[in-house]
């Protein structure tokens, strides 16, 4: 069901003109109709490996939101993995009612949940918590929250290669930013003359920049941090306004969590100037449309 070529789509608009910017789409939400986006790109050597090393078990984390969550379940359900995940968020453990579209779905293909307080969730990463995960599941494969490990990042090796196929004089590209893994897999396989830009949908992500170090070493690239909206799965006015306005005059469809904040992040750049006249810019459409169903 995968398909790993998907169309590079120009956005012609006289805003972009009076800019005297070329922009383009990658139409990454093409890929796949449940591993979508940026997703099948994370977990496809997750998966490889995974299974090179014999496990019957995958285990990750993430919000009540995550599209990485919502690709995990279906991605091991459709390879004969049993899937864990442990859910940030311990208030809803037992109200599935005020669960999300995205936790109902990931249930029905046989996922199971461990729902953690926020500071548990932050232990997440630690030696011992890690320790204690493989203890208890011998047979599990562990992925990190959003898929980001380098696993993920050599995913985005053929993205990048068809990108200039499609289009090798583009200039910048700007994608969404959850945990880091997107933008550090596309800033590691693309030559460091492309400048990548990342919108972050959390509040106070800063952090994020030592996370993206830690995946690539290449330069070139930058966290934008002020268009989050107010933070994870929070938004305002002005951003549903963008994706209003860009949804009815290019009939894409964006998603409520990190593609609209993308938009908005381009757009308010856009009016600062940040493009110089002559820049060709590629808006990364990372898929996570299954988030458009809260």
């Amino acid at each position: 069901m995968a398909r790993l070529t998907t169309p590079l789509q120009l956005l012609e608009h006289p805003l972009f003109e009076q800019a005297n910017i070329s922009v383009w789409i990658k139409r990454d939400d093409l890929n796949h109709p449940f591993i979508q986006g940026n997703k099948l790109h994370k977990l496809q050597y997750n998966l490889q490996a995974a299974k090179r090393l014999g496990c019957n078990q995958l285990i990750s984390f993430g919000g009540a939101y995550s599209n990485h969550i919502a690709a995990l379940s279906v991605a091991g359900k459709e390879n004969h993995f049993k899937t864990l995940a442990y859910i940030r968020g311990d208030e809803l453990a037992n109200q599935p009612e005020k669960w999300s579209h995205t936790l109902i779905n990931a249930q029905k293909n046989g996922m199971e949940f461990v729902f953690l307080t926020r500071k548990q969730y932050r232990e997440k990463n630690s030696q011992t918590f890690l320790q204690t995960l493989k203890t208890n599941y011998p047979n599990a494969f562990i992925i990190p929250e959003g898929g980001s490990n380098r696993l993920a990042i050599k995913g985005f090796k053929q993205t990048t290669q068809t990108l200039e196929k499609q289009c090798s004089n583009w200039t910048h590209l700007i994608t969404a930013v959850g945990t880091g893994g997107t933008l550090a897999g596309l800033r590691e396989n693309t030559c460091e003359r492309k400048k990548i830009l990342g919108v972050a949908s959390l509040k106070d992500a800063q952090y994020l920049n030592d996370e993206i170090k830690k995946l690539t070493k290449k330069k070139n690239w930058q966290l934008l941090t002020d268009y989050h909206g107010g933070g994870y799965a929070k938004t305002t006015t002005e951003i549903l306004e963008n994706q209003q306005w860009f949804e009815k005059t290019f009939n894409i469809k964006l998603d409520p969590i990190y593609t609209n904040k993308m938009l908005n992040g381009f757009l308010q750049e856009l009016r600062k100037g940040h493009f110089p006249a002559g820049s060709t810019v590629i808006l990364y459409h990372s898929g996570g449309l299954q988030g458009a169903g809260e």
